[in-house]
């Protein structure tokens, strides 16, 4: 009798807490779908197709930031929680640190060749600000995923919704201000994407300060996590590449402009 009430009451969390999830993971891709024939209207086949190849070369590197880490957090927050919070807190908080020090590191080098990839995939008609502005933007979006993540964790969908839709809202805010008011066309795309991750990271901060102790780098720990992270990154890679070759394979053989018309074709298929 007891384990049947169990089974219920798991049965009633789980359809609730994916009730939750679903309805807001619809609301935020609606958002960014709604904003498609603003940007479409804005911006040419041409530069939505840089655009695309820009935010894709952005989560590449946000898979190095990541290094397999999300995972490792799963892994070690659910064994540490027998023990003291102050363990979860310890493990959160390496983390993040790791992914400053180390995401500066990438962002630095991939700003770095930047001007290799300007010349390779749009003629070096971009500035190395927008590349430095764009990769930042994916620290900022790792750190900001890792977030959503401890609180999918703990068990509160609703903080979790609420920080991915601040953070799709300030994203199409900005980008519409920038882009309409501001004039600042693809540089300010990315600009206002960055900022918006920025914002709703410490916001997220917020509702997991009882899991962050920056008292100390927690270099300790980074070793163990690393081990058990690295051989999902080389998973997270291979993804990467499955879920992204068919652009740089239009870029190859064609041109941004098919990327483009491409990247909008696709966007219609977000809310399925």
């Amino acid at each position: 009798m007891e384990e049947k009430i169990n089974t219920k009451s798991l049965l009633k969390s789980l359809s609730k807490d994916t009730l939750i999830y679903g309805i807001g993971g619809v609301l935020a891709k609606s958002i960014s779908f709604l904003a498609l024939p603003l940007l479409t209207r804005i911006f040419s086949p041409y530069e939505y197709g840089q655009i695309e190849i820009v935010a894709i070369m952005s989560t590449f590197f946000g898979t190095f930031i990541a290094l397999g880490m999300d995972a490792s957090q799963s892994f070690y927050f659910f064994k540490y929680k027998s023990y003291d919070i102050k363990k979860q807190s310890k493990l959160v908080s390496s983390i993040i640190q790791f992914r400053i020090i180390f995401g500066v590191i990438v962002i630095l080098v991939s700003t770095f060749i930047s001007p290799f990839l300007n010349n390779i995939f749009f003629d070096g008609s971009l500035s190395k600000e927008l590349f430095l502005i764009a990769f930042t933007g994916s620290l900022f979006q790792q750190i900001l995923h890792q977030s959503a993540d401890v609180l999918r964790l703990i068990f509160r969908p609703i903080p979790y919704i609420f920080i991915v839709l601040i953070q799709t809202i300030l994203s199409n805010l900005l980008i519409i201000y920038s882009i309409l008011i501001l004039k600042s066309g693809i540089y300010g795309y990315f600009l206002a994407i960055t900022l918006a991750s920025f914002l709703a990271a410490l916001i997220s901060f917020f509702y997991i300060k009882r899991y962050i102790n920056f008292s100390k780098i927690h270099y300790d720990q980074w070793p163990k996590l690393l081990n058990f992270g690295l051989p999902i990154f080389a998973a997270g890679l291979a993804d990467y590449f499955m879920n992204t070759s068919d652009r740089w394979f239009i870029q190859y053989f064609h041109d941004s402009s098919d990327v483009g018309i491409f990247g909008i074709a696709a966007k219609f298929t977000i809310l399925l």
